[in-house]
């Protein structure tokens, strides 16, 4: 074999070793946010008081990223009384349907990819958000609510909203971080929370296959330009 085939046969195999190669899952991010009475430092709560109260309000979660490069997302909110009737967690837009996938958890129905307002339907709410909303499974559930997803998207920081169900289960409660009206940190994520805030999917991440066609154009214009020398 000459030695511009050991060249091809090198670039072949580069191409396979990006298609059927992933690293391992080595990256697990981990954080909490907790509010109690007059404490705003973590999440803001709004309760009617009295036996209804949400305190301690607690959100919690993991992130992991998986062998095929993408990221395992997992919440769990915790509230003292009553039942999480929506969680609203932020994302970056646009938000395709296929940007999220394998859903599981206490949720009802996912609306992946919308404008969210303040109002009757999101009380206390302190502004719009975009992202993808969570519906409970029904009223007067549990004081847990977990929800996890798969996503091509990375962790970075951004906000969340929550609520509970109508007056007829244990009155109506809502919070939501405290870094909600700040500007959401542009620093890599870590475990723990910045300023408020949680982590939450928003940039795309390469796929094996736009590396892979990257490296098949690369030899492409290899090989083209070695013929157009042998011509000349």
């Amino acid at each position: 074999m000459t030695r511009y085939g050991y060249m091809l046969l090198a670039a072949i195999l580069a191409v396979v070793l990006l298609t059927g190669i992933t690293a391992p899952a080595d990256t697990t991010y981990h954080g909490q946010l907790t509010a109690t009475p007059f404490d705003g430092t973590g999440i803001w709560v709004n309760d009617p008081g009295d036996d209804e109260d949400w305190f301690p309000a607690e959100i919690e979660w993991w992130i992991t990223e998986t062998e095929a490069g993408f990221y395992h997302y997992q919440y769990e909110i915790r509230v003292y009384h009553g039942a999480v009737s929506h969680f609203i967690l932020e994302t970056s837009d646009p938000l395709p349907d296929g940007d999220i996938w394998d859903i599981t958890g206490d949720y009802g129905e996912a609306f992946i990819g919308e404008w969210f307002y303040p109002g009757s339907g999101n009380p206390d709410m302190p502004d719009d958000l975009y992202g993808v909303k969570f519906d409970d499974n029904g009223c007067c559930g549990t004081t847990t609510f977990n929800v996890e997803f798969t996503s091509n998207r990375l962790p970075v920081w951004g906000d969340f909203y929550t609520k509970d169900g109508t007056a007829g289960c244990e009155g109506l409660n809502t919070f939501w971080n405290a870094g909600f009206l700040l500007a959401d940190p542009l620093l890599p994520p870590s475990d723990g929370s910045l300023d408020g805030h949680i982590l939450r999917p928003d940039s795309y991440i390469p796929e094996p296959s736009t590396m892979a066609m990257l490296a098949l154009g690369l030899l492409t214009l290899g090989v083209a330009v070695r013929r157009r020398r042998e011509t000349e």
